[in-house]
Parts: C-alpha cells; sequence; structure tokens
C-alpha cells in the first residue's frame, strides 16, 4: 500500500464511521453508563443523550501522529475491544495560545479524533456538514463549538460532525517530509492536502 493509498484508506474510513452512527443508536444495557451505542467498523462506541440529540465525542479516525509517524501521512485508527467511552472530548492538537480557545484546555500530539452531533431520532441516509475549527490551522479544536444546533435547526434529519486536524508546524512542515503527498495548487501548499 502507498503512502497516498495509506492516506486515503485512514480519512476516508471516517465518514463510513459517522454514516454508521447516523444510521440510529442502540439503548445501553442495564448497569452500565447510560447512552447511545453505535457499531463502528473499529468499535463500539458509548456516546451521550442531550435530549433531541446524541453527542459522540473523542473518535479517533487515525493512528496517533507520533514516533515514526509524525511526519507520515495518516494510518488508519486501531481497532478496539468492548465499547468505548465517547462521551468527552479528545485533546486538542498541539497549538500556541489562542483567544478562542479555552484556558488550560488538554492538549497533546495524540489529537486526531472526531465528534459526530446527530439528532436523536434514528435514521438513515441523513446530510453531514463536517466542520474544520477555525484558527488558520495554527490554533482551534472541534470541542469549542457545538454542533447541537445545527443538527436541531437545520436540516432537520442532519448530523454535525467536527474533526480535529493537524495545527502548525505539525500541519506544515510535513510537506518537507520524505515521501509527503506533493499539492497541485501551490497556493494550498501548506495545506499538504489536508493531511488530517
Amino acid at each position: 500500500m502507498t503512502g497516498r493509498t495509506r492516506a486515503a484508506a485512514g480519512i476516508l474510513t471516517a465518514p463510513a464511521s459517522v454514516s454508521m452512527l447516523m444510521a440510529g443508536a442502540l439503548p445501553a444495557h442495564a448497569g452500565e453508563l447510560s447512552g447511545p451505542v453505535v457499531p463502528m467498523v473499529s468499535g463500539k462506541v458509548q456516546g451521550a443523550d442531550r435530549g433531541e440529540v446524541h453527542r459522540f465525542r473523542g473518535i479517533p479516525y487515525a493512528a496517533p501522529p507520533v514516533g515514526e509517524r509524525r511526519w507520515q501521512p495518516p494510518q488508519p485508527a486501531s481497532s478496539w475491544t468492548g465499547t468505548r467511552d465517547a462521551t468527552k472530548a479528545g485533546p486538542a492538537c498541539l497549538q500556541p495560545e489562542a483567544p478562542d480557545m479555552p484556558k488550560g484546555a488538554p492538549q497533546s500530539e495524540d489529537c486526531l479524533t472526531l465528534e459526530v452531533t446527530t439528532p436523536a431520532r434514528p435514521g438513515e441516509g441523513r446530510p453531514v456538514m463536517v466542520w474544520v475549527p477555525g484558527g488558520g490551522f495554527i490554533t482551534g479544536a472541534g470541542s469549542i463549538y457545538d454542533p447541537a444546533r445545527p443538527a436541531t435547526t437545520g436540516d432537520p434529519n442532519g448530523a454535525g460532525t467536527t474533526t480535529w486536524p493537524r495545527l502548525g508546524a505539525a500541519d506544515r512542515a510535513i510537506e518537507f517530509a520524505p515521501g509527503a503527498v506533493r499539492p497541485i495548487n501551490m497556493k494550498t501548499a501548506h495545506h499538504c492536502g489536508l493531511w488530517f
């Protein structure tokens, strides 16, 4: 598998997982945390019931970009057994202090996660809004946005997804890594094909 193929595989598994979350959640079993449980490609996740919406947070969409993977295309997330707690946001990617980020918010290189917010009522084939946080790929995190409003006030069947992309040097320096994907349009070179 080439670097480009692995990168595409890592990014493309996230939408497949999101569609499974939108198909409808199964109720949690008695004695467990309450909240919807959904089977995904990597394993089951348990989210939170927020009234009109179900929210699933901190779901890895790629392997942690650390060590030998730091300057490489994303690799698929590892599978897990059991049910993963998806009620808390993953850490923000490493970044400088910024006015839009809460002070003391957890940060880590292991930050390639996403959140999915979907209407609580069952449904299939829903449209999905994918939100990449603002901040010019230098600052930001999906956790500072609340996708519940678009999921309940926009398309009544729609779902919202926020991502945590690589930021700062981890985003911009990657284009110089050996074997890096080269952008077609040099105006967008600093995003290097959006390796999340």
